[in-house]
């Protein structure tokens, strides 16, 4: 029995650490433990709707989004990068979940929501752009950004040396914010695009 662990420990430490080189897995904080689902998943506790926000984040999480900058990219640049909302940045990730000046009003609330979950663990919030994109999408796990915004740290209650313990329904419910987080500004964003094409 020990072998068979310590062997399938190996293949699945192999497998992540070739997944965490791919460009579109960027946003994934290494998990330690990876015997459990992702939080994405337990966060849904079976409810058709969390399951459809659940779905909406892995796909954000695991670069299989849509967002302009990767239609732009796989378009060979024929199609523009620039967020068809404030029609100012080239729409990526960070832009999505925390800039984008139109999408401001329905992240705002839960935004504050998940900050207070760190503030309440007395743990530094994320504070820069691509940390808050990051907390997203991991829920209470982000990579920190050092001053020459290279990544030089995960804080999480996951990571191999965690640097915090956050208790199990707090993780759950940062994680169920996060799924909706991501939810709502998918289907504001969409309700927007196709308002304006309808017009």
């Amino acid at each position: 029995m020990h072998v068979k662990a310590v062997v399938t420990d190996w293949w699945l430490g192999r497998i992540y650490a070739t997944a965490l080189q791919k460009t579109t897995l960027k946003w994934i904080v290494p998990r330690p433990d990876r015997s459990l689902p992702h939080s994405i998943w337990r966060a849904c506790q079976g409810k058709p709707y969390m399951v459809e926000a659940a779905n909406t984040r892995a796909r954000m999480i695991t670069g299989r989004y849509r967002t302009k900058q990767v239609n732009a990219k796989y378009s060979k640049h024929a199609e523009s990068p620039i967020c068809l909302l404030c029609r100012v940045e080239e729409e990526d990730m960070v832009h999505l979940l925390v800039q984008c000046p139109k999408l401001s009003q329905p992240r705002t609330r839960k935004l504050e929501v998940l900050m207070s979950i760190y503030r309440e663990d007395d743990v530094r919030p994320p504070q820069t752009p691509a940390e808050v994109c990051s907390a997203i999408l991991n829920g209470v796990c982000y990579t920190m950004e050092n001053m020459n915004g290279s990544d030089c740290a995960v804080i999480d209650d996951c990571a191999v040396n965690s640097v915090y313990e956050l208790s199990p329904v707090l993780h759950i419910q940062a994680s169920s914010i996060c799924n909706i987080i991501c939810h709502k500004l998918h289907i504001v964003r969409d309700n927007m695009i196709n308002s304006h094409y309808i017009i």
